[in-house]
């Protein structure tokens, strides 16, 4: 499902991005151009990471602090 419309970028360019070191939506942006135009995706993708994380990180509590340290 694409998560940013505008740029065209899908949950597998998240997971992607996330899996090659991403920790900060400026790196994000960088790799993907997301939020990069209208913005509204923004939110989306904070809820979608912080749900990526807990399912790959469930009994860490770096999982929640890495989905908030993005600052969508």
């Amino acid at each position: 499902m694409f998560l940013c419309v505008c740029k065209g970028v899908s949950e597998k360019h998240i997971r992607n991005a996330l899996n090659e070191g991403a920790c900060a939506m400026r790196h994000l942006r960088c790799k993907t151009g997301l939020g990069t135009q209208c913005g509204v995706c923004r939110k989306t993708v904070k809820q979608y990471i912080h749900e990526v994380t807990q399912v790959t990180q469930p009994d860490k509590t770096t999982a929640v602090d890495t989905a908030n340290s993005l600052h969508l």
